[in-house]
């Protein structure tokens, strides 16, 4: 490529332009047509185009999103789920991240860090536990299984075994099934309608 744009700089310098403009000319033909197909719009456009059912529509603040199927199956149960359990400010954690879901339900997380990625100290987790607690946090959208860039030793129960603990002996499973490893717990305490139940 830089051999190209130095005979492409030689060749316009010897007045053989027409020569430079070609050899420029296909340089960026081949540089877009190596470039475009792994941008992420094309790779969007693409999928959508092949399959027009792996994305749904929704509405966050009146303005429109497409998302894939399956996260918005997430999102949506997610939201229903929190509005029956009471649906107030810091009444739901997304771990160990789904910081979009805050936007989505309209509500503040209960801690200011909504990403559980990373090993974090016994202090730590125990102010995240006084969060919960002081929030009187009532449904929590866990994901254990998730591993950052898939690191068994970035997984949630490793980076965060304290407050893990913590939610499964406080907080109930709800049985309602989601995608991807995802589960719903509640409070029994907090919860005024538990999910799954009716």
């Amino acid at each position: 490529m830089i051999a190209a744009a130095a005979l492409s700089v030689y060749w316009w310098g010897k007045r053989m332009r027409a020569r430079s403009l070609t050899l420029f000319c296909g340089m960026a033909f081949l540089v877009l047509a190596s470039w475009l197909p792994a941008e992420p719009l094309t790779q969007f456009v693409r999928v959508r185009r092949e399959s027009p059912e792996k994305f749904v529509h929704i509405r966050m603040n009146d303005r429109g999103f497409l998302v894939p199927s399956v996260s918005a199956d997430i999102m949506r149960r997610a939201a229903e789920a929190f509005h029956n359990c009471g649906g107030r400010d810091g009444g739901f954690l997304a771990a160990p991240y789904y910081p979009g879901l805050y936007a989505f339900l309209n509500t503040r997380a209960p801690s200011w860090d909504t990403y559980y990625l990373w090993p974090r100290s016994d202090q730590i987790q125990q102010q995240e536990i006084d969060d919960l607690q002081r929030d009187r946090t009532s449904l929590l959208l866990l994901n254990p299984t998730f591993a950052i860039n898939g690191r068994e030793s970035l997984g949630f129960a490793r980076t965060n075994p304290r407050l893990l603990g913590y939610i499964e002996s406080h907080y109930q499973r709800a049985e309602v099934k989601l995608p991807d490893g995802f589960k719903l717990y509640y409070s029994p305490q907090e919860c005024r309608q538990p999910p799954g139940k009716k």
